[in-house]
């Protein structure tokens, strides 16, 4: 997971982590009893490593999730992304506020507490012309391929701020849905706002 999602190619950034998945065969060596595996990372600054195993047409095995402190460079950028950010005036006030810059939406929320990242967000995209999306992706008017997210894989904490940066697909949107709720349980809030030209 970087720091910056800009680091990743735009299919990856949806997702907000970049997939370095392998199999013990390619990247694994044996030596006596034990087992060694080698995974080299990507050059850009991380914030957070998921890890886990997992069988092909199984089940996860198991999962964990690593979160890297942000040094001091890194909690600057995000302060000043967040400063500049809220400055201006947001396209959705909701229980966190929504702004849209180069085409990406970046939720900030201020006195934060850890029970406001634990629901997961909804993120869905309404095109301009609906042939932009591929036909095998089209479902009630917006694009069905999945831009929701959780806080933990996408959003950033620091003081006692949050934020998450998600990147949009790349044609022209005439509006966004997004919202949080909380799995197997009840939606927390929701709205949906014109993106315009």
């Amino acid at each position: 997971m970087p720091v910056d999602l800009s680091d990743l190619p735009h299919e990856s950034a949806a997702d907000g982590c970049g997939s370095l998945g392998f199999d013990f065969w390619r990247r694994g060596a044996m030596m006596g009893v034990r087992r060694v595996i080698r995974r080299p990372l990507p050059n850009y600054a991380l914030r957070g490593i998921a890890v886990g195993q997992w069988v092909v047409g199984g089940g996860e095995i198991w999962r964990a999730t690593v979160e890297i402190q942000p040094d001091e460079a890194a909690l600057s950028f995000y302060r000043s992304v967040y400063a500049r950010t809220a400055a201006r005036e947001p396209l959705v006030r909701s229980e966190y506020d929504v702004h849209l810059t180069d085409d990406a939406p970046i939720y900030l929320k201020d006195a934060c507490a850890d029970s406001d990242t634990e629901g997961r967000f909804l993120l869905s995209v309404f095109p301009q012309d609906a042939d932009d999306v591929p036909e095998t992706r089209r479902r009630a008017g917006h694009d069905r391929d999945s831009l929701n997210f959780d806080f933990a894989r996408c959003g950033v904490r620091f003081d006692d701020k949050r934020m998450i940066r998600r990147p949009l697909p790349e044609y022209p949107i005439a509006s966004v849905e997004t919202g949080q709720w909380i799995p197997g349980g009840r939606g927390l809030w929701r709205v949906k706002a014109a993106v315009g030209e």
